[in-house]
């Protein structure tokens, strides 16, 4: 497992909220060539102030309901892609060394605690329930509940992804 901080970067998209903004990103790091040239796992990645970005009551991270179904779009090429490869190739270790694996982790970094929080996308999908926005009641958001993140920063300094 890396570090998110210690590869280079293959691929960044930007991923939006309903109304535009810009507020993660979705990354697949590319390690050291030298070490293996495989892309690792894809990051949605956000970097915010836990003091002012952080849900209070209860305690959990959000996301946005049109960032949640960007990711599942780009999750879907990856396994068009990777079934591409295997089809035209007969390589299925081919294809996983030019997409690795499709599911991402959700990586937040803070900067105002230095911490870093992280799940994979299946504990998100079996811990993530909607919310209603209170300051847009048609604005859904996916709340991850503090109990189910791992935390960086707040235990010993051992592996991120």
């Amino acid at each position: 497992m890396n570090d998110y901080k210690s590869v280079g970067t293959l691929e960044e998209t930007e991923l939006r909220t309903n109304d535009g903004r810009v507020v993660a990103y979705w990354r697949v790091p590319k390690p050291p060539i030298h070490i293996d040239p495989r892309p690792l796992s894809p990051i949605v990645y956000k970097k915010v102030r836990e003091s002012t970005h952080k849900l209070q009551i209860p305690e959990a991270w959000t996301y946005d309901d049109a960032l949640i179904t960007q990711v599942n779009d780009l999750i879907k090429i990856r396994e068009r892609k990777h079934a591409a490869v295997i089809a035209t190739l007969g390589n299925i270790k081919k294809a996983d060394d030019l997409y690795g694996i499709a599911h991402p982790k959700f990586v937040i970094e803070t900067t105002d605690t230095k911490k870093v929080y992280w799940i994979t996308y299946d504990e998100f999908n079996n811990a993530a329930y909607p919310m209603k926005w209170r300051q847009d009641h048609a604005q859904v958001q996916w709340v991850v509940l503090m109990k189910h993140w791992h935390i960086k920063g707040e235990i010993e300094q051992g592996e991120l992804l």
